[in-house]
């Protein structure tokens, strides 16, 4: 067997061989240029390629705050009387005021002032006047009147208590109270008026002694009509002009009180 006959090669293999390869290679570019086109800018812009442009940016705007000025304050307080405006009071008795209370739009709870004065020992009508001021200086006010009612004159005067002590004595006497009502009930009612209050002695014993013992007695009756509500200024105290008293020595140990201007 002749193993050294090969087959005949055509004489157009190579050329055919090199068409081939050049096919292939086309094909492989065409591949890649289609894959470069769909990537790329130029499919999404109308074949244009066109630069990257980064979105805008909005221009920050910055707004002014406007601030309100407050509203000025121009309302007073508003003032309320605790009470009556129109009070009645006893000649010789005190009053205990209820005084007012104030609240402004702004401010709160404002202070009240209080003016004016009462004479209760005089009667009449007084008036009080009620002040209140918020911090923008606004004002405003309110009044009271308080009426000092004077009592029944009692028009019969009185004749001198006499209240009389024990032996060697400036003790308070028993049941001074009864004593003394009638003269006390004329000086509550008649304001003007005061008492005069005289101490004696009985002759018996040492005179400058039984002297100072008066004096003492007399003191004691004063301050019994302080207590009963008459004020010192309106009590004199008298030394008479003969301190030993009159009658039995018992009846002579006396302080008489009676009624003077």
């Amino acid at each position: 067997m002749n193993y050294n006959n090969e087959a005949t090669i055509s004489p157009h293999w190579p050329a055919f061989s090199r068409l081939w390869k050049i096919v292939a290679i086309l094909l492989f570019l065409l591949l890649v240029l289609l894959w470069f086109l769909q990537a790329s800018p130029w499919s999404k812009n109308g074949g244009v390629c066109a630069p990257k442009v980064p979105a805008p940016v909005e221009k920050m705007v910055e707004v002014e705050k406007i601030v309100e000025a407050p509203l000025a304050d121009t309302l007073a307080p508003i003032l309320n009387l605790n009470g009556d405006s129109a009070v009645h009071v006893p000649v010789g008795t005190s009053y205990a005021d209820a005084g007012a209370a104030a609240m402004d739009n702004v401010d709160g709870e404002a202070s009240v002032i209080v003016t004016g004065e009462v004479d209760y020992n005089t009667p009449g009508e007084y008036v009080l006047t009620y002040t209140a001021t918020d911090k923008a200086g606004n004002t405003s006010s309110t009044t009271r009147t308080v009426i000092v009612d004077a009592k029944e004159v009692v028009a019969v005067l009185p004749t001198s208590a006499k209240l009389y002590f024990a032996n060697n004595s400036a003790v308070s006497p028993n049941d001074p109270d009864s004593t003394l009502a009638k003269v006390i009930a004329y000086l509550k009612a008649n304001s003007g008026s005061k008492a005069v209050v005289s101490g004696f002695h009985s002759a018996v014993g040492n005179f400058d002694l039984n002297q100072e013992l008066s004096k003492q007695r007399a003191a004691t009756v004063s301050q019994m009509l302080q207590a009963s509500g008459i004020t010192a200024d309106r009590i004199v105290q008298e030394k008479p002009v003969e301190t030993t008293g009159s009658g039995t020595a018992a009846q002579a140990r006396r302080v008489e009180v009676s009624i003077g201007k």
